[in-house]
């Protein structure tokens, strides 16, 4: 689906309100959020990583050229 300006501007604006029934949103029938991160499985492997500061020999790259390795 592709958005045009206008629905986007809309959106932003407060009169979504107007249009959307909030009042029955989990956060306002008191439902717990979820967890910020998903625990790990039980027995799964986990270590620490190396700090920052023992980095060795590695050098600076941008986002863009790390991701695309």
């Amino acid at each position: 689906m592709n958005l045009t300006q206008e629905q986007y501007r809309y959106f932003l604006k407060d009169a979504v309100r107007l249009t959307i029934d909030f009042s029955d949103t989990d956060q306002s029938r008191g439902e717990p959020a979820p967890p910020i991160e998903k625990p790990a499985p039980a027995g799964a492997k986990r270590f620490d990583l190396v700090p920052v500061h023992d980095w060795q020999g590695i050098g600076k790259v941008d986002l863009t050229t790390a991701i695309a390795g």
